[in-house]
């Protein structure tokens, strides 16, 4: 079995100092790397709450309009009915008349 020399050259060439040296150089660049990815995923952590906190206030907003919508949809279909029966009875013009002519008699 014959040692082929071309490997033994290369292994011969490798400084442990110059390896140690690489080595620690890619440690601390992948270090680094990290540290960023880190900061990264922190902010971009903070940005998700944000927008969570963000949609709840809108949600809510939200749900407030719908609730007031409501409200004045009953208000109408009151007002609406109100004035059925006044008019079936007769009465919507009473009412206007007085409605208008109200605040000259006081």
């Amino acid at each position: 079995m014959r040692l082929n020399t071309d490997e033994a050259d290369v292994t011969d060439n490798i400084n442990p100092s110059v390896e140690l040296e690489k080595t620690r150089k890619l440690l601390e660049s992948s270090q680094l790397e990290d540290q960023q990815k880190l900061r990264l995923i922190a902010d971009l952590s903070q940005q998700v709450e944000d927008q969570r906190k963000e949609i709840v206030d809108l949600t809510a907003l939200l749900q407030k309009a719908y609730d007031d919508i409501a409200k004045i949809r009953n208000m109408y279909e009151e007002q609406r009915k109100d004035k059925e029966i006044l008019m079936n009875n007769g009465l919507l013009d009473i009412v206007i008349s007085i409605s208008i002519y109200k605040p000259l008699l006081t």
